[in-house]
């Protein structure tokens, strides 16, 4: 709905979500030596993301150079394709690193302008 979609690109709580990370964390029995692993973890997910969504995006636009056949040609534009669901993936685990490291759900707004600096 509209309203979901505004509270998660402007986040869902008045706090930014400590409360509610806070809650979760005690739920899980999550200690702080968990999260830095998790933050971790995710950082690397992002990473590895990246570099797939790279590669298949290299890929997708050599195959057209290297080939004159029209149906591998439609190949690099899936890969090309494909290079845009893996950074889609590898961004999410970037949002999630980012929430750890804050200890907060904020919304996505905020993690655009905190991360990326717009």
């Amino acid at each position: 709905s509209r309203d979901e979609a505004r509270g998660a690109l402007r986040g869902r709580y008045e706090d930014g979500g400590r409360a509610r990370f806070a809650q979760l964390m005690a739920q899980e029995g999550l200690k702080e030596r968990d999260l830095s692993e998790l933050e971790r973890m995710r950082v690397r997910q992002f990473r590895a993301m990246c570099a797939i969504s790279a590669l298949a995006l290299l890929l997708g636009a050599a195959i057209p150079i290297l080939t004159d056949d029209g149906l591998i040609m439609m190949s690099g534009l899936i890969l090309g394709l494909f290079s845009l669901v893996f950074l889609a993936i590898g961004l999410r685990h970037d949002l999630a690193a980012w929430q750890i490291r804050n200890r907060r759900f904020g919304g996505i707004l905020e993690y655009v302008h905190d991360r990326w600096g717009r």
